[in-house]
């Protein structure tokens, strides 16, 4: 069939493809050929039209920061229909959702491994979106979303620390492992990183930890302090970004300057007033109010 596909068929796509999602993150056992032939029977489409519209839903969920599928490479050349469908199968279903983000109250280590996956950073593809894809992407803002979520943070600090201090023990390290220190728990996240730690050599690393249940191409917020640390301690400052940590953790190091390796867009301004009796007058015409 080289027809369009019809939104009946799109939604029966989704949904297998996120009760097959769930199955994989919660590490439970299912058998994509045999969802793939289940589905085949209803919608009346190829394997490679099925599994291909699969690509396009790990596209959507790339760029909502979510997990998806493994074995399915996100492929970008979708359309608006699959993205609202995408959204409403996440607004229908709120504890597939939360789940999936980490919001859920569940979220802790995918592993009790101590080593930590360290990987290059993505390269992230150029992508264009319609009006009904960009506003879907807008309203699930990943960024935002993993920055509120204070119990994910934590729990990708704690990660973090274990493995400084086991890589540093398998190094025959034990002095330096024994000096790591969990500066955000300790103290509060005013020091602008989160993690001391050190190189083999005994030189200090400031270690500030960005965590997603996401891919590594998920965007994250970095705070204003956050910056000026990695501006001021260039040599030592690392930025860690752990990603797929519902699943199977891995993170990217960022050495300063930041700027050569990611986009730092400016989101809020700090308000302050400082409205002065004079500044007033000058402000407001004789005879009306402020208002």
């Amino acid at each position: 069939m080289n027809a369009p596909w019809t939104e009946a068929e799109i939604e029966a796509t989704v949904t297998d493809y996120f009760d097959m999602l769930r199955a994989e993150q919660r590490g439970e056992t299912y058998n994509k050929a045999e969802h793939r032939r289940r589905l085949q029977a209803s919608v009346q489409r190829t394997r490679g039209a099925i599994e291909y519209k699969y690509c396009n839903i790990s596209a959507v969920l790339t760029e909502l920061g979510m997990p998806f599928l493994r074995g399915f490479v996100p492929l970008f050349s979708y359309q608006g229909a699959l993205a609202e469908a995408v959204d409403d199968r996440l607004t229908s279903d709120p504890e597939l959702h939360d789940y999936l983000v980490g919001v859920d109250g569940s979220i802790g280590y995918a592993t009790r491994n101590d080593s930590l996956r360290i990987e290059q950073p993505p390269v992230l593809r150029q992508t264009s979106h319609d009006d009904t894809t960009g506003r879907v992407i807008r309203k699930y803002d990943p960024a935002r979303r993993d920055a509120s979520n204070r119990a994910l943070g934590k729990a990708g600090e704690e990660m973090v620390f274990r493995a400084e201090r086991h890589r540093l023990r398998q190094a025959s390290r034990d002095d330096l492992a024994d000096g790591v220190r969990w500066i955000a728990q300790e103290e509060g996240d005013g020091a602008g990183f989160d993690i001391l730690s050190f190189d083999l050599h005994g030189e200090k690393r400031l270690l500030e930890v960005k965590t997603t249940t996401g891919p590594s191409t998920t965007p994250f917020y970095l705070t204003e302090n956050e910056r000026q640390v990695s501006e001021k301690e260039a040599e030592r400052y690392r930025l860690v970004r752990l990603y797929e940590f519902r699943s199977t953790p891995a993170a990217y190091r960022l050495r300063p300057p930041l700027d050569e390796w990611v986009r730092l867009d400016p989101m809020l301004y700090r308000v302050r007033l400082r409205v002065t009796e004079h500044a007033l007058e000058k402000s407001v015409p004789h005879g009306e109010s402020a208002s």
